[in-house]
């Protein structure tokens, strides 16, 4: 029987997964770019995917999703804490 593989993980990054075509792809890319490369290539560029992952990861932890009309009820009463007298309002809400 034939061994076919078709595709090979380098590294897991909590639920991501660093295949070896994704660091065979980024060296490519520096390759073509010339870009020198401190240490062994298969070291430093599936560190650097993971360190991305991680930023990507601690990004999704840390986001909040906010209705839109929360935001515009923020901004709309921004705009009017800005105009100091009744007269102002009818300005400030022409201008908005």
């Amino acid at each position: 029987a034939q061994n076919n593989i078709a595709e090979e993980v380098a590294w897991i990054v909590g639920d991501e997964a660093i295949y070896k075509s994704d660091i065979e792809e980024q060296y490519q890319q520096l390759q073509y770019e010339r870009t020198p490369i401190d240490g062994n290539p298969y070291c430093v560029i599936p560190e650097q995917i993971a360190i991305d992952k991680l930023f990507l990861h601690q990004a999704k932890i840390d986001t909040i999703e906010v209705p839109n009309s929360t935001v515009q009820q923020s901004v709309d009463a921004q705009e009017f804490r800005h105009c100091p007298t009744s007269s102002a309002i009818l300005f400030c809400a022409v201008i908005r």
